[in-house]
């Protein structure tokens, strides 16, 4: 067992990931596929609906570099008893968008993506990039499903438009059908981990999405299985981040 060395993209079957410890069908999913799951814990500093969300407190770098809120006291004591350099993050958050956003870059590859002024200096700094794309979209990590190191799908044409000029090959869905409480709707990137480099899992049913069909055969072309939760809907419980395999 060791550490995932690409964000996002485990190469063997996951062991240890992060998340929130809200949703019990999400953890059941998860528990019985031999997955330590590493919870986070409520941060008051920001709005009740995303306090436990896995993306908003902490972002993997890769190996054993992880940056996490400094307020987040289980989860860095969590992390540092896996043997993780934990990196504490120099932004303090607050309830007001976009000063809650500075953990929310998605990594793809060598590529980062994120609203570049409000992400935090330990992300930026924290290892090279091929490209860095500065997006508009603060929630990038929550707004991103990352599919393989070239591959993406997201509701967010900033996004969608900045990974088209790198290359990437992209799915442009239609916003909605992703149940966020507290919320009108929540984002793809939040529902939806790399369980290996040939295994996705979703917090719910791809059919309660109206581009579900769209996701699966995108997914699906590259030879990337589909494990569906338990719960009938999509749910965005902000990211599951896998850090050992």
């Amino acid at each position: 067992m060791g550490y995932v060395e690409f964000p996002n993209l485990p190469q063997k079957k996951v062991a240890a990931m992060i998340l929130s410890p809200q949703y019990e069908r999400v953890l059941a999913d998860l528990t019985a596929m031999n997955i330590e799951l590493i919870v986070t814990e409520k941060c008051d500093d920001v709005q009740d609906a995303v306090s436990f969300h896995a993306d908003i407190l902490c972002h993997h770098l890769g190996g054993d570099d992880i940056v996490v809120y400094p307020y987040s006291y289980s989860l860095n004591d969590s992390l540092k008893q896996l043997g993780m350099n934990v990196i504490q993050s120099t932004t303090r958050l607050s309830q007001k968008y976009p000063y809650d956003i500075s953990l929310n870059a998605a990594r793809v590859g060598q590529h980062l993506i994120c609203n570049e002024k409000y992400t935090d200096k330990a992300i930026l700094s924290g290892t090279t990039y091929e490209t860095i794309m500065d997006v508009k979209q603060g929630y990038s990590k929550c707004s991103t499903l990352i599919v393989d190191e070239r591959s993406i799908v997201t509701a967010d044409h900033t996004i969608a438009t900045a990974c088209k000029q790198a290359g990437f090959d992209v799915l442009t869905i239609m916003d909605g059908g992703i149940r966020l409480d507290g919320y009108a709707y929540g984002f793809i990137g939040g529902a939806g981990v790399k369980l290996s480099k040939s295994q996705m899992y979703f917090t719910g049913k791809l059919t309660s999405h109206s581009d579900g069909a769209k996701i699966r055969e995108f997914i699906e072309e590259r030879n990337i299985e589909i494990i569906e939760g338990s719960v009938d809907c999509l749910m965005d419980i902000g990211s599951m981040i896998p850090i050992m395999e």
